[in-house]
């Protein structure tokens, strides 16, 4: 929250914080964004929240940006499915740096603004 980058995922039943996210790396020359730094508590893995959020987040960010990206570690097979679920396409393998640890093989998902 430090930074003013991070959005707290609040269940609105209950107020409860269960999760944050947030948008990186944005990019005005290439109009880009990614978002990520997703996390969620245990009790709202494997159902919607992620999906929904997901999308929340996409649909919000295509009203500035041609395309947004998503890094996921190679070894994260339940964040590479539901990337899948939402439309995210594959491009392909980098190493990414991220701020809390040395830098690591992600894959990289993009969704980008249908015309």
């Amino acid at each position: 929250m430090t930074s003013k980058g991070a959005l707290a995922i609040t269940d609105l039943k209950n107020s409860k914080i269960v999760g944050t996210s947030r948008y990186y790396y944005y990019e005005p020359e290439n109009s880009s964004v990614v978002i990520g730094y997703t996390f969620l508590t245990r009790e709202y893995w494997g159902g919607k929240y992620n999906r929904e959020l997901k999308k929340l987040m996409v649909n919000h960010a295509l009203g500035f940006v041609k395309t947004t990206y998503f890094h996921v570690g190679v070894g994260n097979i339940r964040s590479q499915k539901a990337m899948l679920k939402v439309g995210g396409i594959n491009t392909g393998i980098q190493e990414i740096s991220v701020s809390y640890a040395p830098p690591k093989k992600s894959f990289v998902y993009k969704i980008e603004k249908m015309f």
